[in-house]
């Protein structure tokens, strides 16, 4: 078949000379981006911006003609910067440690397999399970070797790095950057912070203790992450503060959670080791990541040094963390504070008996808006505040009840045994009358003295729910199957008559807040998005 024929380009065909031309002019402005700086005179100027013939053109040097290489080192404020980062890295680099740790890791052998799971594998694959040891016979744990980072705290030897780089270690080793090393022993490690604390003989290592900031870690702040991930020892990231007090849930129920977030790599093998301001000062401890894969994804964590420093103090004093608490559950759910008319504060949803809370007169329902003196916006800033106290200080609690500021005094317990006072049992789930099933509640009964007994309750009024059905909104709320409803909008409820009165007071979708004794032990609150008219 013929060729297609193709439609004329309206262009003009390039020549040969054309081309030359135009590799011409496109050399000289490659060579101009290199070169001393150049201005055309005004009478160069086209009305029409067109570029003048390369014959044409002639310059005016605009500055003092230099060797390319000095041009691009002088009065250039990229390399300033780069100098200013440089100084970071050697500045920061001496307090930094590399970490080598050996710890027992679980026999990998195969299970024993039986002899009917055999006949259905493959052939080749048989005789290797028939030959696998038994349980009695297997080879024994191995250690296993894994690595960190960490930074010298100061010049008596003392290394900071996280607690889940040396838990459970039966070796540590650490380097410094200058190629010394030594063994160093944990003198103590607090897995609620994720803090420890190593020792080494100051004899043996040069240590250069790093600087601290004095300010906290502000969100568009410039930091620089050290450490030695995938041990490429003693490496530097940059990257800004994405953000602060971030809590991710990795430290578990009890831990302490204030993250500074930032976008600094940080990768494995970068635990330990210290975040720093634009002035190499330590800001925080690298200690976590957020990835699919295990890997960065611009997502890292790094513990504050406000957390790390009182960690750090009690450890070097006694070897553990000892902490205060009051004696009160809280709640971080920011419909239950708007629900009080409040913004910000800490809502209490129960008071332990017996304890420094009861003595002071706290109250389910009060909001807790500072601890001497200083805002407690959120449920961090007030388990800061507490939790690194001593045993049998005497604290200044402001709280708002009913719309009214009132400041109670309270001396703080010791953690363990407040904590016992929160124990209890769950209650058993018992068929009930039916009531409520539109917000989701149903088997509902009043809480008497014989129901405590029989169900093993730690209280005897409320109404007990039974059941909660699935997809409702008292579901949504987080009510639980065996929870006890004991207050709507601060109202006692002690039957269903009552409880649904309560409901039915506020409008349709209408959130409503409802205090309850989960199954687990304990009273908080939680609100209910009331569903709409049929």
């Amino acid at each position: 078949p013929a060729p297609r024929k193709s439609a004329p380009r309206k262009s003009a065909p390039r020549n040969d000379q054309t081309r030359k031309s135009t590799r011409g002019l496109l050399a000289a402005g490659l060579s101009l981006c290199l070169a001393p700086a150049v201005i055309l005179t005004p009478s160069q100027a086209r009305a029409n911006d067109a570029v003048p013939a390369a014959s044409e053109v002639t310059v005016q040097h605009a500055v003092a003609v230099q060797p390319a290489d000095e041009a691009l080192s002088t009065a250039n404020p990229l390399m300033a910067l780069s100098d200013r980062f440089t100084e970071v890295a050697d500045r920061v680099r001496p307090s930094v440690v590399f970490i080598d740790v050996a710890k027992p890791a679980a026999s990998r052998t195969a299970p024993r397999v039986d002899e009917d799971t055999l006949r259905r594998l493959p052939p080749e694959m048989r005789e290797f399970f028939r030959n696998q040891p038994d349980g009695e016979s297997r080879p024994r744990p191995r250690q296993q070797i894994g690595s960190g980072s960490g930074w010298v705290w100061d010049a008596n030897g003392h290394i900071i790095t996280n607690a889940h780089v040396v838990k459970d270690a039966t070796r540590v080793r650490v380097r410094i950057a200058n190629g010394e090393a030594a063994r160093a022993e944990v003198v103590g490690l607090d897995d609620s912070t994720d803090v420890a604390v190593l020792k080494v003989d100051p004899e043996r290592l040069n240590l250069t203790p790093a600087e601290r900031a004095q300010d906290e870690a502000r969100q568009g702040q410039l930091v620089f992450a050290f450490g030695s991930p995938f041990r490429q020892t003693f490496s530097m990231s940059q990257g800004i503060v994405s953000g602060v007090d971030r809590m991710t849930g990795v430290l578990g129920r009890d831990g302490f959670e204030a993250f500074i977030q930032t976008d600094a790599a940080i990768n494995p093998g970068n635990s330990g080791g210290p975040l720093t301001d634009a002035a190499g000062r330590v800001l925080g401890m690298n200690s976590a990541i957020l990835s699919r894969n295990g890997g960065f994804a611009g997502i890292g964590f790094a513990i504050p040094l406000e957390v790390v420093e009182p960690v750090v103090g009690q450890l070097l004093q006694h070897g553990e963390v000892r902490r205060s608490l009051l004696g009160i559950r809280i709640s971080d759910n920011i419909n239950v504070l708007r629900s009080f008319g409040m913004t910000e504060g800490v809502v209490i949803e129960d008071v332990a008996p017996g304890t420094p809370a009861e003595h002071a007169g706290l109250q389910p329902g009060d909001v807790i808006v500072a601890i001497d003196g200083q805002d407690t916006a959120d449920a961090v800033a007030l388990r800061s505040s507490v939790a690194f106290l001593m045993p049998g200080t005497d604290i200044a609690i402001t709280v708002v009840r009913d719309g009214e500021r009132q400041t109670l005094r309270a001396r703080v317990g010791a953690a363990p045994e407040v904590a016992s006072a929160f124990e209890g049992g769950a209650p058993a789930v018992q068929p009930a009358v039916d009531a409520l099933a539109r917000v989701g509640l149903d088997d509902l009964r009043a809480v008497d003295q014989d129901l405590a007994e029989q169900l093993e309750l730690d209280r005897n009024h409320g109404v007990f729910v039974g059941q909660v059905l699935p997809d409702s909104p008292a579901a949504a709320a987080g009510l639980a199957d065996g929870s006890v409803i004991l207050q709507v909008m601060r109202r006692d409820v002690d039957t269903p008559a009552e409880l649904a009165a309560a409901l039915k007071r506020h409008g349709a979708e209408e959130p409503v807040r409802l205090r309850i004794a989960a199954p687990n032990g304990g009273a908080r609150f939680v609100v209910i998005d009331m569903p709409g008219e049929d």
